[in-house]
C-alpha cells in the first residue's frame, strides 16, 4: 500500500522452524483458509469458504503492517486515506474513532471496484465491494485490517467481521 509518505516496510518474525510470527492474535471461522504472509506489508490473509459451485469471488480478510515511526494513529490514518483516495473507484461511506479491546483505531466503511479475471474467457471482470477497515499502531508499527466483501454479500458478512474484529488483540 502506498500510504503518501515514506514508510518502511515492516518483516513478520519468524522462529528458529522459520514459522512466521505474528505480533497479534485474531480469530476467524475454523472454515476459513488462513495464510499468514511475510510479503511487503501483508501480514495475515484468512478467505471465507467457497458457497456453492456459482461462488467464484470470496470474501476476505487481509492485514497489513508497516513501520511508521512515532507517527500518530490520526497521521497514519490520513495517510490510509490519501492512498484509498488515489484509487477513482474508492467512496467513502463513513468514518469514525473507535477502540477495539481497548486499542484506539479508526474505522472506515468504503465502496470500491475491485477487479476479477473470468477463468472461463480470461476477461476482466469489474466488481462492487463494500469494504471495512480498521487502522491501528502499536509499537511503531501501522496496521490495517481490511474486510472486504461484495456489495451484495455485505450484509451477510458483515455480522462475521464484527466477531472477527472483536477477538484482534496485540500479544504485548
Amino acid at each position: 500500500m502506498l500510504t503518501g509518505m515514506v514508510l518502511l516496510a515492516s518483516a513478520c518474525n519468524k522462529n528458529e522452524d522459520g514459522e512466521i510470527q505474528l505480533d497479534f492474535d485474531i480469530t476467524v471461522p475454523d472454515t476459513w483458509l488462513v495464510i499468514k504472509l511475510d510479503q511487503n506489508n501483508m501480514v495475515y490473509y484468512a478467505q471465507s469458504p467457497q458457497e456453492g459451485s456459482l461462488d467464484s469471488i470470496r470474501e476476505d480478510l487481509l492485514i497489513t503492517k508497516e513501520a511508521i515511526g512515532t507517527t500518530s494513529l490520526n497521521t497514519y490514518y490520513a495517510a490510509v486515506i490519501t492512498a484509498l483516495e488515489a484509487d477513482t473507484t474508492f467512496a467513502l461511506l463513513s468514518t469514525k474513532d473507535t477502540t477495539i479491546n481497548g486499542e484506539p483505531s479508526q474505522k472506515l466503511i468504503h465502496l470500491q471496484t475491485v477487479y476479477a479475471v473470468n477463468s472461463a474467457t480470461y476477461d476482466t471482470i469489474d466488481l462492487d465491494a463494500k469494504m471495512i477497515k480498521y487502522v491501528f499502531t502499536n509499537n511503531s508499527n501501522g496496521y490495517v485490517v481490511s474486510c472486504n466483501a461484495l456489495l451484495t454479500s455485505y450484509d451477510k458478512y458483515k455480522p462475521v467481521y464484527d466477531t472477527i474484529i472483536k477477538s484482534f488483540k496485540f500479544k504485548n
